[in-house]
């Protein structure tokens, strides 16, 4: 931070929504941009509702779940993205793409010592962990469908089809195989908010806090609000039945491991983050310095290297897109700082341009608790991802008044602090 240089907002035009976000399997691994063309691991299920009519105001509780097989010892990540719950009634075609679908990915770890999952509001992405080898299905995605979302009331009439739920798998290794089921059943209350729910992340009755014979993807929270429709009777059928089964075999896609950090070499002792400019390996987009920038670091493990079209970042309403297009060379890494660090009109002292210490709140105040985040484009895909860690915001607070520090932080993966 330097209180003479606050960088302005810019407009946000451009940004793309989010593809998928990909968290690795430890802190000492970088988050991950993955980067699937739009057909790649493409699956359908197809499947109906039974016979009870649904009253209105009620909900219908969707969740998919899976079983993996081919993962290596090392685990792996799968991704479902692109997701779209589809069927008519009443003359009205409702596509839940159009309702904020959320994306999920499912991390298998050797690490895991127990199943779980949670909602990542910033990303809208369900996130779920288990250990390799549950029992039974592991919990993919889920959605809570009214037809308020959509405008409409009413009701819906019991026997729609058909009923079907599309996505696009991808993995981070290749050679795994995924059979895939989805379900639905109906509550008269429920909440809007994922992370209240209680998703049950496996079947295995063991593996997690909910130590029962409930299916995976059971809204453990609301079960006493279960009743009859979509594709359960109530009762104790949380899911509703499952639907047939779709295998698929989704294919590992490109991807840059991202790394952020924080180079201050205007305030002692200076600092940055290593590696740095000159280092082997390393394409540096940035100037000479003095430093008082964040830093972004992506690292290509692949074999061939990626184009970026473009990188964004976006902390608190402000926007910094400084680089343009470059390639991150297979093996290599790219680095992405400041531009520059000349103030108007030649006045004296710092005046980054990638100042991003200066957007969060005052040292007088509480931190700020939305991350900055990054948006990666590449093959007209945009992956963004999330500094929950708050290393870009420095903490989520601007030292501005409260004396001088050095922000120096070391590289992490994104996400972690």
């Amino acid at each position: 931070m330097n209180a003479r240089s606050m960088v302005p907002r810019a407009a946000t035009a451009g940004l793309i929504a989010v593809v998928l976000l990909a968290v690795s399997a430890s802190a000492s691994q970088a988050s991950s941009a993955q980067f699937c063309s739009s057909s790649a691991g493409s699956s359908t299920i197809t499947s109906n509702f039974n016979g009870t009519p649904i009253a209105a105001g009620r909900f219908i509780w969707f969740s998919a779940v899976m079983k993996v097989s081919g993962v290596p010892a090392q685990g792996a990540t799968i991704r479902f993205t692109n997701q779209n719950i589809n069927f008519s009634a009443n003359g009205f075609t409702y596509n839940t793409n159009q309702a904020s679908m959320p994306a999920a990915e499912v991390r298998i770890s050797p690490s895991a010592t127990k199943a779980t999952t949670t909602f990542n509001q910033t990303t809208r992405t369900w996130e779920t962990v288990t250990p390799p080898n549950t029992a039974g299905n592991v919990f993919l995605s889920g959605y809570a469908f009214t037809q308020s979302l959509f405008g409409q009331s009413g009701g819906l009439p019991g026997g729609i089809n058909p009923v079907s739920w599309s996505g696009q798998f991808s993995s981070s290794v290749p050679g795994v195989s995924i059979n895939w089921q989805w379900a639905a059943a109906v509550y008269t209350n429920f909440s809007t908010n994922n992370n209240d729910l209680g998703v049950k992340p496996v079947d295995d009755n063991k593996a997690s806090q909910y130590q029962n014979s409930d299916h995976a993807g059971t809204p453990e929270n609301f079960k006493s609000f279960v009743t009859g429709g979509a594709r359960g009777g109530g009762g104790s059928n949380f899911t509703g039945s499952l639907s047939p089964t779709a295998s698929v075999k989704p294919p590992p896609c490109p991807g840059l491991n991202v790394f952020v950090g924080y180079a201050d070499t205007t305030h002692s002792p200076g600092k940055v983050p290593s590696p740095w400019k000159g280092f082997p390996n390393v394409t540096f987009l940035g100037d000479n310095g003095l430093y008082d920038a964040g830093a972004i670091r992506l690292d290509n493990p692949g074999s061939s290297s990626i184009t970026v079209s473009n990188v964004t970042v976006n902390s608190h309403g402000h926007v910094f897109s400084l680089w343009g297009s470059f390639s991150v060379p297979a093996g290599g890494s790219v680095i992405l700082t400041q531009t520059s660090n000349t103030c108007p009109g030649g006045a004296s002292g710092g005046c980054s341009n990638f100042d991003t210490s200066e957007t969060g709140n005052a040292c007088t105040s509480p931190p700020a608790t939305a991350p900055p985040t990054v948006a990666i484009t590449s093959g007209g895909e945009t992956a963004t991802l999330a500094d929950s860690g708050h290393v870009l915001d420095t903490g989520g607070n601007n030292d501005e008044g409260c004396g001088e520090i050095n922000e120096f932080h070391e590289w992490v993966p994104i996400g972690s602090s």
